[in-house]
């Protein structure tokens, strides 16, 4: 293997997400999030961005990840 090489488990393809304020519904099978980018990511419950996630695990900062409901979506903040 090559060093900093990406590894896929399970079969599980990742998905980049453009930087964008819209709402984003997580796909199917979703259970971990990393944030590459420069703002803090909003969860919510829905799949619409209308019930945000309670705090503290509403967020997740850039370099930070965090394990997510694939019923849910996320919003860059």
């Amino acid at each position: 293997m090559t060093e900093g090489a990406q590894i896929s488990w399970a079969g599980t393809r990742l998905k980049e997400y453009p930087a964008s304020a819209d709402c984003q519904s997580l796909p199917p099978g979703a259970h971990v999030v990393a944030n590459y980018g420069n703002g803090r990511l909003l969860f919510f419950t829905d799949p619409y961005c209308a019930f945000p996630v309670p705090p503290p695990f509403n967020f997740i900062s850039p370099g930070y990840g965090a394990h997510v409901s694939p019923s849910g979506s996320f919003r860059a903040g």
